[in-house]
């Protein structure tokens, strides 16, 4: 997706955008493992449900553990970066798996998320 040419129409007075087939297809496989995960999310309220980890489904679904944890905690990048006192752009390259995590900044992301720090080793 990365480096991928967009452009930019006008239908009907409204601006629309023009996607590459394969960024589109990616674009809706990832939104088709969000309604996957919000619905694993709506059964973790029933006690006869086994359900497995939030972070193991974010692996199994090819997306970054920091972010599936970050937004079960209910934590936007802002707020994990001010905790933590790490920058925004470099929680946001974490997650996009362009950067990866120094133990120091691991275990400042841990506490702030209140998990283990072998949560966020991956």
């Amino acid at each position: 997706m990365k480096g991928a040419k967009i452009q930019t129409i006008e239908l009907g007075g409204e601006r629309a955008v023009i996607v590459p087939l394969e960024v589109w297809e990616e674009l809706m496989e990832r939104f088709e493992q969000i309604e996957d995960i919000a619905l694993l999310d709506s059964l973790e309220d029933d006690p006869d449900e086994e359900l497995v980890k939030h972070d193991q489904v974010c692996r199994e679904l090819g997306l970054c553990p920091l972010r599936c944890l970050r937004h079960q905690a209910e934590m936007t990048q802002t707020e994990l970066a001010r905790r933590t006192r790490l920058s925004q752009s470099f929680i946001a390259r974490v997650e996009s798996n362009d950067k990866r995590l120094s133990a120091t900044s691991r275990r400042k992301i841990a506490r702030a998320l209140k998990l283990p720090e072998s949560k966020l080793i991956y």
